[in-house]
């Protein structure tokens, strides 16, 4: 596996013509790997080594490639190419997309920082991500990653994710003119805008609406005292049925009995007609799971309530990618990043980007490998194999073998090492 992983990351830097550049930037694909963290400075031996590094991850898009590190294109290019082979001739791909908080709260001096939610809901310093994955039949595929800050004068964030989504539907249909795509987005993309651009790229979308997103229906307003527009979230569709589901899943806690009331219409919104589809939860204890209803709005017919399940169902898979947000900034330590220019915070959050792209690839063989299920027993996995207990096993194996460096460069004693591990009890 690990001259797997080293091939998958050298492929990326194909266009890398100097040998030296392209080891240096494969070394510390694997360091961050095996110490989970991005932080340049404890990664690297000594000044010099940190210096030629952060020179690396800090050279310009486009520049002379036998000097340069990060090849942006050849990276995105390679996870996309991989993804559409895996997924073969499939008649039909689901695609998540959005956008990533990388947080940074105690930064002051990088370049360009941006200003991202906290948590608790707090406005920090940070930086943002566009990110695109696939769903595949065993396994999530991820697809591209475009890191950004708002504060740059170009591009708009709009045009960078039409960019990004236009270049994944097309890889997909370069090799299955075929293939049905279905977009799913959170509520930055309920925009005409956003429709639009799917529609015109003959792709199908699921789209979360804003509660303050109107209808084309006018109401009494309380607050204003007169007639004004309803809100779509407020407003009675035309159709409706209720789901019993025996259990339910939000944020790993298990609710159970939940019934889902249920209503679709097709609505005039964003200058076209499309499908609205509105979702309640209600608890066995009869109170309402959450706030507001979800609102989800798609050009897919939703003529049914088979169809409109359908789309809700489709949506809820959305949360898959928060599961790959979660593994890139806990096992690979995706905020950790502390280069201070804007460039070379792009390149690494792209290449861990990347690194996390080669273990949801090989999910699949990891209970095939007898190697990979012993590594994760030996991380506490208890018959457990997944990335998780892998590269925590990785991290166990990688501070053994740095401890077997040390007691040979120390020429210790059998006697003097088991007094070292005397000092664990």
């Amino acid at each position: 596996m690990q001259d797997s992983f080293t091939n998958h990351i050298r492929r990326g830097l194909r266009s890398v013509v100097d040998t030296r550049t392209q080891n240096s930037i494969i070394d510390l694909s694997q360091k961050i790997r095996d110490n989970q963290s991005c932080k340049i400075w404890s990664l690297t031996p000594d000044r010099n080594a940190y210096e030629r590094m952060s020179y690396l991850l800090n050279k310009e898009e486009g520049g002379i490639k036998e000097e340069g590190g990060i090849d942006v294109d050849s990276i995105t290019e390679l996870m996309l190419t991989h993804s559409v082979s895996s997924l073969g001739k499939a008649p039909s791909v689901v695609i998540i997309h959005d956008i990533c908080p990388l947080r940074k709260p105690y930064a002051r001096q990088m370049e360009s920082l941006d200003k991202v939610r906290s948590l608790e809901g707090k406005i920090i310093n940070g930086y943002q991500s566009f990110n695109s994955v696939a769903i595949g039949k065993d396994s999530l595929h991820l697809l591209s990653c475009t890191p950004f800050s708002s504060k740059e004068e170009q591009p708009d964030k709009k045009d960078l994710a039409f960019e990004q989504i236009t270049r994944v539907s097309q890889a997909f249909k370069e090799t299955n003119a075929e293939v049905v795509l279905t977009h799913l987005l959170d509520r930055e993309a309920d925009d005409a805008e956003f429709f639009d651009k799917l529609e015109e790229l003959s792709d199908r979308y699921v789209i979360r609406g804003r509660a303050n997103r109107n209808s084309a229906v006018k109401g009494w307003d309380e607050h204003k005292q007169k007639p004004s527009l309803l809100k779509l979230i407020k407003k009675q569709l035309e159709h409706s049925f209720t789901q019993r589901y025996e259990k339910f899943m939000h944020q790993g806690k298990c609710f159970e009995q939940v019934l889902a009331q249920v209503e679709y219409e097709r609505v005039w919104v964003g200058g076209n007609w499309r499908y609205a589809v509105k979702v309640q939860l209600i608890t066995r204890e009869g109170k309402a799971l959450f706030k507001d209803p979800m609102l989800l709005i798609t050009n897919i017919a939703v003529e049914s309530e088979q169809m409109a399940l359908h789309v809700y169902h489709l949506y809820l898979s959305r949360a898959r990618i928060e599961g790959v947000f979660k593994f890139l900034k806990q096992y690979l330590g995706w905020e950790d990043f502390q280069v201070r220019q804007l460039v070379a915070i792009k390149h690494i959050i792209l290449l861990c980007f990347f690194i996390g792209s080669y273990y949801y690839e090989h999910e699949p063989e990891l209970t095939k490998n007898e190697f990979m299920v012993t590594l994760c027993q030996m991380a506490g996995g208890k018959g457990k194999v997944t990335r998780h207990f892998f590269l925590k096993g990785l991290q166990i194996l990688a501070q053994l073998q740095l401890a077997q460096q040390f007691f040979q460069e120390q020429n210790l004693s059998q006697e003097q090492i088991k007094g070292l591990f005397d000092l664990l009890n």
